[in-house]
């Protein structure tokens, strides 16, 4: 079975074709990509990082009515949302079943940018988020914007964050036990 990643080659974030969770089919190309860099063979982790769409929006009423109208018309479920304005904008996050159609369904007039965030899963108890945020600040992280979602699993949350360094935060948040999503892992837990 043959899947799209994104991997981090000596630092760099690189799209690359992996063969069953091995590296990546088209590694000597890279290698020698990475020579400079690196005279040995380059590193490669996978990013379990998801997609999430962030539109800009005029703040006037109805605008987010009608881009909501569009993702749903398309037939997209909307997994997870945050609204973020200002005096004369808004910026909707985005988490979503079908990023082309989110975006062929909002291009005409709204831009339209991909970022990638971490979802980490966490229980539904007081004092979970603490426990992820204790981790990423004790490792220099620095957190710009959280949001969260529930999943179709009993007591479980997962939060959504946008940190500074994507590749460290996994990482860390792996070495701790934790478990974070990409895009695939959310066709699993959400209907």
């Amino acid at each position: 079975m043959l899947i799209y990643c994104t991997a981090i080659c000596n630092g760099a974030p690189q799209i690359a074709l992996m063969a069953d969770g091995k590296p990546p089919v088209s590694k000597s190309i890279y290698e020698r990509l990475c020579r400079p860099v690196a005279q040995s063979a380059p590193e490669w982790r996978i990013i379990m990082a998801i997609t999430q769409l962030s539109a800009f929006l005029e703040n006037t009423p109805g605008t987010l009515y009608k881009a909501v109208c569009a993702i749903s018309d398309a037939g997209v479920n909307l997994r997870a949302l945050s609204v973020a304005d200002t005096r004369d904008f808004g910026i909707l996050r985005v988490i979503v079943s079908d990023i082309d159609k989110t975006v062929a369904a909002l291009s005409d007039d709204t831009i339209i940018t991909r970022t990638s965030v971490i979802a980490v899963r966490m229980s539904d108890k007081a004092g979970a988020l603490k426990q992820i945020l204790s981790i990423l600040q004790a490792a220099g992280i620095n957190i710009e914007y959280v949001y969260a979602f529930t999943a179709n699993a009993a007591n479980s949350a997962y939060v959504v964050l946008r940190v500074n360094d994507i590749e460290n935060a996994e990482a860390i948040l792996t070495q701790n036990g934790l478990e974070t999503l990409n895009d695939e892992d959310l066709n699993t837990i959400l209907p």
